[in-house]
Order: C-alpha cells, then sequence, then structure tokens
C-alpha cells in the first residue's frame, strides 16, 4: 500500500494556489487577488480587507493527502494563531476542499460573497442558535455567530 504523502508536491500547490485566487475572485470580487503560501504542509491565505492597509491573515489549509481534502483552520487576531478547533459548527466538518476553507472562513472576515455566487448550505446556519460568548471564547467567534445570525433561513 502506498504511503500519503506529508506534503503537496509542486503540482498540487500551484494546482491548489490557482484554485484559490480564482475562487476568491469569483466570490469576493471587492477584495484584491489574495495571497496564497505554501510552507509544508499548510498553506496560509491572506487578503486585503476593505478598510486595512496591509493584508490580513484569514485562512490555513493542512494538507490531509489529496488536493481536494484540507484540514480548515481561521485565524484568530486576538490571539494572533490559527485554529481548527473553532470554526463554527454550523460550518460543517472541519476538512473539505480549498474552495470550502475560503467559504467557511472569508465570509467571517469579509462578509458574504458577492456576484453570482450565493452563501453556500455548508456555511449557512441550519439549527445552530447564536449563544452568549461563553468563558474563553475567542472574539472573533462570538462576532461570527453574530454575523452569522443575520443569514440564518427565515422560520429558524
Amino acid at each position: 500500500m502506498d504511503r500519503v504523502p506529508d506534503t503537496p508536491d509542486p503540482q498540487t500547490r500551484t494546482a491548489v494556489t490557482r484554485r484559490i485566487i480564482a475562487h476568491v475572485r469569483r466570490g469576493q470580487p471587492r477584495l484584491s487577488e489574495p495571497i496564497v503560501r505554501h510552507r509544508g504542509q499548510f498553506c496560509y491565505v491572506s487578503a486585503l480587507l476593505p478598510g486595512y492597509r496591509e493584508p490580513a491573515p484569514i485562512l490555513r489549509l493542512r494538507y490531509q493527502g489529496s488536493a481536494d481534502r484540507w484540514a480548515i483552520g481561521i485565524y484568530l487576531a486576538s490571539s494572533d494563531r490559527y485554529t481548527e478547533a473553532e470554526l463554527p459548527t454550523s460550518f460543517g466538518p472541519k476538512t473539505g476542499t480549498p474552495e470550502e476553507g475560503v467559504d467557511d472562513t472569508f465570509i467571517l472576515y469579509a462578509g458574504p460573497k458577492t456576484g453570482h455566487l450565493q452563501v453556500s448550505a455548508r456555511t449557512r446556519p441550519q439549527v445552530t442558535k447564536v449563544r452568549n460568548t461563553s468563558p474563553g471564547e475567542p472574539l472573533e467567534i462570538y462576532y461570527a455567530r453574530q454575523i452569522l445570525r443575520h443569514f440564518q433561513p427565515s422560520g429558524n
């Protein structure tokens, strides 16, 4: 049985970079081109957000052996670190394609998608209720919950 590589090969890195840039251009046209960097098993994505002078870190993907399977981590400015454990549970699994990683994290920093793309079922809360911030909960997650309340389908 072949062993799964620990890091993506150069072709995978190039393909994933192109996919991320194209997806952000389609879904977030008001943003400039994202900055995509690869280091070891990680792919880091930053973007120049409206009102910022410098690109802000947003997303870190951790390679899971396939160009379509990455662990999704969000940047927490309050602690200056990335975490895979603190995406709101309403987003679904914490692994997915690079495009799902962009969808799951960019909405928290850059707002809902614009253009021809719609908020996906994966990023739209279904049953999750917004609760008060709990002790130790990062402020970004609390604010994300507040933002996502506005995207809940009516009747929930």
